[in-house]
């Protein structure tokens, strides 16, 4: 299949995930040997099963969630997307923005091979953690 259809076909899939949850498609939309990279999450080579569920929390935790911009790389079958949304405050539990860049990898089959987060500002990416160290916590893999 040619690269640039590759992308488009991914970039649509992707966003309906985004909108509609569907964490179904989001699986076929994973290689196996998936690696996660984030400043929240620092097992850099978790499996699939962890990802798909870290994608998940990220989506219910920060509210608002949406793309602003994005950027393709054809030949590489590489995306950078930016985003924001709102999260809540630890200790106070009011909701500050948050903003970001998914840098994703693609495969032939238009699976995401590497997916790596960047987020700002500092007091969003520490409210971030410690939920989703919650979460980590008490998830079963």
């Amino acid at each position: 299949m040619e690269k640039k259809k590759i992308i488009e076909d991914f970039i649509i899939n992707w966003h309906d995930v985004i909108k509609t949850k569907d964490f179904e498609k989001l699986e076929k939309l994973m290689a196996f040997d998936v690696s996660f990279i984030s400043p929240v999450v620092y097992n850099i080579k978790a499996d699939k099963n962890v990802v798909l569920h870290i994608c998940k929390w990220i989506i219910d935790i920060i509210k608002g969630f949406n793309y602003t911009q994005e950027f393709y790389n054809y030949d590489e079958l590489s995306l950078t997307l930016l985003f924001q949304g709102k999260i809540a405050e630890k200790d106070t539990g009011r909701l500050i923005e948050i903003q970001g860049v998914d840098l994703i990898k693609l495969n032939e089959k238009g699976q995401v091979t590497e997916l790596r987060v960047m987020m700002r500002p500092l007091r969003s990416v520490l409210a971030l953690r410690e939920e989703m160290g919650k979460r980590l916590l008490s998830a079963k893999f």
